[in-house]
């Protein structure tokens, strides 16, 4: 059940990993082809801006498909559903919410947040 899941949002995962950058290639391309530098170009820092957030979005993508590339991984070798941290079991409706989730709810709730 849950590797099935698992799987279909990674292909979903890959394929917006391939929108993106597709995405960026086009601006980045787009922005060698014109003359005009940014300080000429009101809208070179909307783009610059709109190709930051898309980069953003590509790395935040690519960190969750690597997250559930684990999480299969932990199927595979019967560790999933057990707690990385503290060893004891993920409750079944963690589980269902975040498929990728390597931690039970308290040993999340202790570790420090990236963003």
């Amino acid at each position: 059940m849950f590797r099935s899941k698992l799987e279909r949002e990674l292909a979903e995962m890959h394929k917006l990993e391939s929108r993106l950058r597709s995405e960026i290639l086009a601006s980045l391309e787009s922005r060698r082809s014109t003359t005009t530098d940014e300080a000429e170009d009101p809208e070179g820092s909307s783009l610059a801006f709109e190709g930051a957030q898309t980069t953003s979005m590509l790395r935040h993508t690519t960190m969750h498909a690597n997250e559930m590339i684990a999480a299969i991984g932990r199927i595979e070798d019967g560790a999933f559903g057990t707690c990385a941290s503290c060893g004891g079991p993920i409750a079944p409706g963690r589980l269902e919410a975040r498929p990728s989730a390597e931690l039970c709810i308290v040993c999340a709730a202790k570790r420090p947040t990236s963003d």
